[in-house]
């Protein structure tokens, strides 16, 4: 499973960093106007402050020893950066059922990078660099059925570098063992498994939004509380940095970590 095709190479590392620093930035604004640019609230300076710190730890360049799972935890950190700005703005406009829609993605990045991190099955792939292999190849044989389907319409598809979409996928492929399903990543750990059940499956009803109508209606209720969204979202980003902190060995990440840990255990 190391092809050298699906490797995060020195130069997607150096556009994720590039795209970390534009990131910086538009943040710099944001900590000098934070009061007013996050919502009210316990844990949006919290979650602010890590934005910073994956910010900062976004800007390192991993080198081409330092393996697949690295450059993943990078790329996820970067994306988690700006999930979580998402979630805020959408909040902070009192658009919660959009920020509970955006939030599901926080959730499935937290399940994925922990399968790299801790999961398995072992016997077919016993590290987080053949782990993140497999997860690429997955990912381009679905982004492939799309694809096909697409090309089928009559659609021509570009790389933003100007290559065709069928020269992108070529090394797209089955992956035998892999555990497809989001739920099984999920099992991996029971902290995973709680955060399936508890957020990303009903985060889902945010974007099914028949399923989430029709459910509200019976329930008579809202999805979840605001409160309980919040808490999913601190705990997604508590797995985040711990998982990055032990793919990066990076103690910042651990150290906020901690924090969100802190947070996440705090009912209020």
């Amino acid at each position: 499973m190391a092809d050298v095709d699906v490797r995060f190479s020195v130069e997607e590392a150096r556009r994720i960093r590039n795209e970390v620093r534009r990131l910086s930035d538009e943040l710099d604004e944001a900590r000098r106007t934070s009061l007013r640019t996050i919502p009210d609230g316990p844990h949006y300076p919290l979650l602010l402050d890590a934005v910073h710190v994956a910010r900062d730890i976004g800007q390192q360049l991993p080198t081409a020893a330092s393996g697949n799972a690295a450059g993943y935890a990078l790329a996820s950190l970067a994306r988690w950066a700006t999930n979580i700005q998402a979630f805020m703005i959408l909040v902070k406009a009192d658009l919660w059922t959009e920020a509970y829609g955006v939030a599901r993605m926080g959730s499935e990045l937290a399940i994925n990078l922990v399968w790299v991190a801790e999961g398995g099955p072992r016997e077919h792939f016993p590290d987080a660099d053949s782990r993140t292999t497999a997860m690429i190849h997955d990912a381009r044989d679905a982004a492939r059925v799309w694809f096909q389907e697409m090309h089928a319409a009559g659609a021509t598809l570009l790389t933003s570098d100007g290559r065709p979409w069928v020269e992108v996928l070529a090394s797209a492929k089955l992956v035998p063992h892999f555990p497809k399903k989001l739920k099984a990543r999920a099992d991996c750990t029971a902290i995973t498994k709680g955060l399936y059940t508890f957020a990303y499956r009903g985060e889902s009803t945010a974007v099914h939004s028949g399923a989430g109508l029709l459910g509200a209606h019976a329930a008579g209720q809202p999805p979840l509380p605001p409160k309980l969204i919040v808490h999913n979202v601190l705990e997604a980003s508590f797995l985040v940095f711990a998982a990055t902190g032990n793919l990066l060995k990076d103690e910042r990440c651990g150290a906020m970590a901690r924090r969100l840990d802190e947070a996440r255990k705090v009912r209020t």
